[in-house]
């Protein structure tokens, strides 16, 4: 994948994002795709964690019911043999509390056949999870 490729790879998989269509997402990844939330994974975090044999179609359908995707802004998007790592700015809205707010974004994906075989996302889960919550 060249610097082209990556580029209009994430463009196409935020604005598939955006649409809040599970289904549509899947379409991104393999099959049996890794996928990680960094953080500490408890009961009041947004945290998660997907192992390959895990239903990934149930962790998709959870994330884009809770939150929903609504501008992004891409700073840097670096691509280097199979890893694709894209810094953006992220307005999301928290579906069930209505409460919308604006959080920072690192995202490393490791491509394969030109989709998506894990990807690791790092944000601010306690700042998110406090959005959730009613108290941040």
């Amino acid at each position: 994948m060249d610097q082209s490729d990556a580029e209009t790879f994430v463009a196409r998989f935020h604005d598939v994002r955006k649409s809040n269509d599970a289904e549509a997402i899947m379409e991104f990844f393999v099959d049996q795709p890794e996928f990680c939330i960094s953080g500490q994974c408890r009961a009041t975090s947004i945290a998660a964690r997907h192992e390959k044999t895990d239903d990934f179609t149930a962790l998709a359908q959870h994330l884009t019911s809770t939150w929903s995707w609504i501008n992004v802004v891409f700073h840097n998007i670096v691509v280097s043999d199979d890893l694709l790592i894209t810094r953006y700015t992220l307005t999301v809205r928290h579906l069930p509390t209505d409460r919308q707010t604006e959080t920072d974004i690192v995202d490393f994906m490791r491509m394969r056949d030109g989709k998506v075989a894990s990807m690791t996302q790092y944000v601010d889960t306690a700042h998110l999870s406090a959005i959730a919550l009613g108290d941040g």
